[in-house]
């Protein structure tokens, strides 16, 4: 038997739907670790595009629209989930947590009680990443749409860190804020040509995220023998595709939603040693969920929001 108390505070999700589909609790009953489990306490977590396209259901087939986090009439409780299952209701969100253990399982080792963690929450095919994935090396030019998000600016400075050269894509009014992370080169959100505002420069490798009308753009630029990688389409799921613009510049194209383990642990070591930057752009306490997932959707931040207790 362990200590915790019998009832926590938390943000449940009731359902699909728009954000009045959470709930507000101040006596949720809290979890017992299973044998092999730990119980962690959250000090904070990161919104993420995965918590907001799953509470409105952005994940099944019937919708083909951009990520909006609105609610979506064509969904209903029995869709798949981007890992191809039914999601139950209700259920607690937040994937990207921080906090200290507090109980563990029989099985597990009670020494790391009282311990500071961060959750890396995969089950992993430890086959994916995305710059991985890509093999980005200090021989490539990095192109990265979306550059203001968190995932965005964590793009640009790991693909730095490579030594690749980074060219970001991000509305103008972020761009000060954007510079901070030393692109090479920072250009519009959606250039009317993007060819001609990239000039002589060769890009082989794209990481995007965004996807929607302007993705066959993105395409159109890579060299012969360049890569693709995505994770992500915050501005639409489907796309024009010309098979021409894939086969004939024998274009790779890959896919990247969990990461491998060493990933984890190498981002926390760069951000311990200075190499990268985390990008907190506001912090809401948890209570107010709804209003900062509605201020994540509106895309006026640049960086990542953070939730605490």
């Amino acid at each position: 038997m362990s200590d915790l108390p019998s009832t926590m505070k938390a943000m449940v999700l009731t359902g699909h739907g728009d954000v009045d589909m959470y709930h507000w609790h101040e006596d949720w009953p809290t979890p017992e670790p299973g044998p092999d489990d730990v119980v962690i306490k959250v000090g904070a977590c990161g919104l993420n595009n995965t918590d907001v396209n799953t509470r409105s259901g952005w994940y099944s087939k019937a919708v083909d629209e951009a990520t909006t986090g609105g609610a979506y009439d064509e969904v209903d409780d029995e869709d798949p989930t981007w890992g191809g299952r039914p999601i139950t209701f209700p259920r607690i969100q937040g994937a990207d947590p921080v906090g200290r253990v507090i109980a563990v399982g029989t099985n597990a080792d009670k020494k790391i009680i009282g311990k500071r963690v961060l959750i890396a929450g995969w089950i992993r095919d430890r086959n994916e990443g995305m710059l991985e994935r890509a093999n980005v090396t200090e021989a490539d030019t990095v192109l990265i749409p979306g550059a203001s998000g968190g995932v965005g600016g964590a793009l640009i400075q790991l693909a730095k860190r490579r030594g690749a050269r980074v060219i970001a894509l991000a509305s103008e009014a972020k761009h000060k804020d954007v510079a901070e992370l030393n692109p090479d080169l920072l250009l519009p959100r959606a250039p009317e040509d993007l060819r001609t505002a990239l000039g002589d420069e060769k890009i082989t490798v794209v990481a995007d995220v965004v996807g929607g009308d302007g993705w066959p753009a993105l395409i159109e630029v890579l060299e012969r023998g360049g890569r693709y990688t995505c994770s992500g389409a915050i501005a639409g799921p489907i796309v024009n595709f010309d098979l021409r613009t894939f086969y004939l510049r024998d274009l790779t194209f890959t896919g990247s939603t969990s990461i491998p383990q060493k990933v984890f642990h190498n981002i926390v070591q760069y951000i311990e040693d200075g190499s990268i930057k985390p990008m907190l752009a506001a912090t809401y306490p948890l209570a107010e969920l709804r209003e900062a997932q509605t201020a994540f959707i509106e895309k006026r931040h640049t960086g990542n929001i953070v939730v605490v207790p």
